[in-house]
């Protein structure tokens, strides 16, 4: 039994697995030798340039899922992924291909098996490494030797990341070419991480690039005449596909965000209610600096005390009713109260996302009397 299952994995998994790492590390190391090989016109070569791509695209596409767990961040849909790419290096080559028949060069089966293995080789590679750097920053964080590497979606002081990943949900369920266009290019996924690994966005650019310049030296490599004509007509086409990825998925960002414009609301009510409780946390510091600083005994309101209860905050206060004049002082202290909801009401946290408030119960202790008010600043008094 075992002679007979030993071969069959020889051949379904080890041989070809075998195959493709000997194949990507001879176009990093020999690309010249690897562009010979391939330059064939019969069909054979073809379908090797084709399968190798499918091979190594599609492991491509399992490590970087696996890095995007790893970092815990949102995975990528292999459709749209599988979409964009296959899309982008059809395009590069095709044009490619249009570019040497202009220049009387290399034809389109050239341009087609170079693409193929130019940029699967570069996405297998690129993403084996940040599979092997996600593992490995996995594993430093999990020793505490560096601090978590995701951001907290409920700080205010993360209020930019949190406002771009509310939005993008947003115009991704108003717009399916925007939601393709997100999975298509996974490194989006990145800007969710802390600096400086949110820099990790610039993967995607980083490994087309590469990629760019390695089908430009395949090109050139294959072909039998005029190389430089065909490596030309390589690397323009990677440049100005790419370049026109690049400004146009931002030149589309920009005509989903005007033709949504809910999203605009909705990400601002969105960022006020993740963050209400870190908000409250906020004020709760302010007033606690206030109740420790000095409070001269002219002065009319003492703080005593702060307390938070998830969006609510109970600030209690000493009232000195001999610090004004007596006869006033029962107005006085009815303009106090009516100030305090007016200024609450009008303030500009509620004219953005009035749902989203910080109640405030403000309880007044009179000195001479031991009387105790209550005045409470929340969204019920400003409806009243």
């Amino acid at each position: 039994m075992r002679k007979q299952i030993t071969p069959t994995v020889e051949r379904l998994f080890i041989g070809p697995l075998r195959d493709l790492v000997d194949t990507s590390f001879l176009l990093i190391t020999s690309p010249a030798s690897v562009a010979r090989e391939f330059a064939s016109q019969d069909g054979h070569q073809f379908a090797r340039a084709v399968i190798y791509f499918v091979a190594a695209f599609s492991a491509a596409v399992i490590l970087n899922k696996v890095a995007l767990s790893v970092l815990s961040i949102d995975a990528i849909k292999e459709v749209q992924y599988w979409l964009i790419h296959v899309a982008m290096v059809l395009c590069i080559a095709l044009l490619a291909a249009l570019l040497a028949f202009a220049m009387q060069s290399a034809p389109v089966s050239l341009f087609l098996k170079m693409a193929f293995l130019a940029y699967g080789a570069c996405y297998l590679i690129g993403n084996f490494m940040l599979a092997g750097a996600s593992l490995t920053l996995f594993g430093l964080r999990e020793v505490g030797y560096i601090p978590d590497f995701n951001v907290d979606m409920s700080l205010v002081r993360n209020y930019e990341k949190i406002a771009n990943e509310v939005y993008r949900e947003c115009v991704r369920e108003h717009s399916i070419l925007f939601d393709t266009l997100y999975h298509g290019f996974a490194a989006t996924a990145f800007t969710a991480l802390r600096y400086p690994l949110d820099g990790l966005y610039f993967l995607e650019h980083i490994f087309a690039s590469v990629a760019s310049v390695l089908f430009t030296i395949l090109a050139y490599f294959g072909s039998e005449r005029r190389r430089w004509a065909s490596g030309l007509a390589a690397g323009l086409s990677s440049a100005l596909i790419i370049a026109g990825i690049i400004i146009g998925d931002r030149a589309w960002g920009d005509h989903v965000a005007r033709t949504t414009p809910s999203c605009d609301k909705q990400y601002i009510e969105d960022v006020y209610n993740r963050t209400g409780e870190d908000r409250a946390r906020v004020l709760a510091e302010m007033y606690s600096r206030l109740l420790k600083g000095k409070q001269g005994p002219t002065k009319i309101f003492h703080l005593t005390d702060v307390e938070q209860h998830k969006r609510s905050l109970t600030l209690r206060w000493r009232v000195n009713e001999r610090a004004t004049d007596e006869n006033r002082f029962a107005d006085f202290m009815e303009q106090q109260r009516k100030k305090l909801v007016r200024e609450y009401c009008n303030s500009d946290s509620r004219a953005s996302d009035p749902s989203s408030e910080i109640s405030e119960v403000w309880v007044f202790r009179y000195a001479d009397t031991d009387l105790v008010e209550t005045v409470v600043k929340s969204a019920d008094q400003c409806r009243q």
